[in-house]
């Protein structure tokens, strides 16, 4: 709610000509009249929003180029009738606000009577403090009329596949606007956002020239993955890096939340063990990215998994869904028990492993994993009742295995004999720290054998085996243990 210094100054001017009793001028000032409007800018189609006149009086701008309102008067946005007193249940709620103690009260508004009062009031403080943002906030809830903004648009010829013919249609050019306003000041609220949008600070402004613009702040956070290794067999561990930022607004939330929902597919498995995730934040990108200067954190956010079945099969059929919630990035901890220091710049970097397991899809496809943010998009929420939350869209990785077809032949041309029954030995290639290639092997020495990779093999007597290979790996023909061909994967699998 920082978007209030217009409207403070302006409350400031007309206070100002009240005060000195020059009220005689208001003869000279046109009557209030529909002839205004506000446009907001905003290229995302799906917003609604509706601006509700708080004040009303009128407006004028002198040779110096000064605003002033004059004669303020409740708006038409907060009705006072037989059924409804909202103007006097405004005023009551806006006298009780206390910004000190109960043994050292701080109430601005105790002695007010009227809007002009509160006007008076606001003329006092600035518009990032905190007596006008809450002003801003005790407000809204009184409000009732308002004027709704439409999406403006604007004709193209567009083609029309059926037809064949071009036509005429609307299309949104990035704003809406809301007319036929009167003067005064004005509280505009977002009432609906799109699957992919967030609410608006209150925006308090003036209205008074002919049109106003506005260009309110839509970013929402963002959330990338990224996989530790493209292509594993089947049993290898991989590592997934979940990557969010925060929006250029955090700093007007009380409380904000973050949750992760990851989703992977059935070839994929997830560890479970209590070390196998970890929550950094980074104070900057460059940080993150080079994974230097981030604290973690051990409290202040929780996770859990759950198995994926949805009604309709998809890629996911049969996969687990991670959730990792922080309830509030504020509240995050580290493991000296120090609260995070988190902003509008901070990444928050979550990582965990899991294994290819032996329902992974070969080739094709491959095995999918993705995610998307839940973030709250509402900086005006008062705490009551249930967050109302946005969402991010999905970011996806895939990891592939792949299929190695072996055939033992009596030969190498192509009429040579294929040998049923031979045997051979599958030994996985690895990288040593001179850059040679040498045969895996574990800490005992012992060559490194996988149920999917390396082992033994006996063809399936037509001189033929189908095995898994991502790496390198060398064949040795186990009857003489002296021929050796270097298999690779075939990355045209990728389908």
């Amino acid at each position: 709610m920082k978007k209030l210094k217009k409207f403070a100054g302006l409350i400031l001017a007309l206070v100002m000509v009240c005060a000195m009793g020059i009220t005689a001028l208001a003869e000279d000032i046109p009557e209030p009249s529909p002839d205004y409007s506000i446009t907001i800018k905003n290229d995302t189609s799906g917003y609604e929003y509706t601006a509700y006149q708080i004040f009303g009086g009128k407006y004028s701008v002198d040779a110096s180029g000064s605003e002033t309102l004059t004669e303020i008067e409740w708006g038409s946005a907060i009705v006072e009738d037989e059924s409804t007193q909202n103007q006097t249940a405004a005023l009551n709620a806006l006298k009780a606000l206390n910004f000190g103690t109960t043994e050292s009260p701080d109430q601005p508004f105790a002695n007010c009577a009227d809007a002009n009062d509160i006007a008076g009031v606001l003329s006092k403080y600035t518009s990032d403090s905190d007596v006008v943002q809450k002003f801003a906030e005790v407000i809204s809830g009184y409000v009732t009329v308002g004027t709704e903004f439409s999406a403006d648009t604007e004709k193209k010829s567009v083609y029309n596949e059926e037809t064949e013919e071009y036509e005429d249609v609307p299309v949104f050019v990035g704003s809406y606007t809301a007319s036929d306003l009167y003067s005064g000041y004005y509280l505009v609220v977002s009432t609906k956002v799109p699957t992919y949008g967030v609410y608006t600070n209150y925006i308090l402004t003036v209205v008074g020239s002919e049109t106003l613009e506005i260009e309110p702040k839509t970013e929402i956070p963002s959330v990338d993955k990224a996989v530790s290794d493209e292509d594993a067999n089947i049993s290898d561990t991989v590592t997934y890096t979940l990557t969010a930022t925060l929006p250029s607004n955090y700093a007007d939330y009380d409380t904000y939340k973050m949750i992760f929902h990851d989703t992977m597919s059935a070839g994929l498995t997830y560890d479970e063990s209590k070390d196998n995730m970890t929550v950094t934040v980074y104070e900057s990108e460059t940080d993150a990215k080079s994974g230097k200067n981030g604290t973690v954190a051990v409290n202040g956010y929780s996770k859990s998994n759950s198995d994926y079945n949805p009604g309709t099969p998809d890629e996911y059929s049969g996969g687990t869904i991670i959730t990792i919630e922080i309830a509030n990035t504020n509240n995050l901890v580290d493991s000296e028990g120090n609260v995070i220091s988190v902003d509008t710049d901070s990444l928050i970097v979550v990582t965990f492993d899991a294994k290819l397991n032996d329902d992974a899809i070969i080739g094709g496809a491959g095995n999918p994993n993705e995610v998307y943010l839940e973030f709250s998009n509402n900086p005006n929420w008062d705490g009551k009742g249930t967050e109302e939350t946005g969402s991010t869209p999905e970011d996806k990785v895939v990891t592939w295995t792949y299929e190695l077809d072996v055939t033992k032949a009596d030969g190498t041309d192509a009429n040579a004999t294929k040998l049923s029954g031979a045997e051979f030995v599958l030994y996985r290639y690895k990288t040593d720290k001179n850059g040679e290639y040498v045969y895996e092997t574990d800490e005992s020495g012992e060559y490194v054998y996988e149920t999917n990779d390396a082992g033994e093999y006996v063809n399936d007597g037509d001189g033929n085996y189908v095995k898994i290979n991502v790496k390198e790996y060398v064949i040795i023909g186990k009857e003489t243990m002296i021929s050796e061909t270097t298999v690779r994967r075939n990355d045209d699998q990728k389908k």
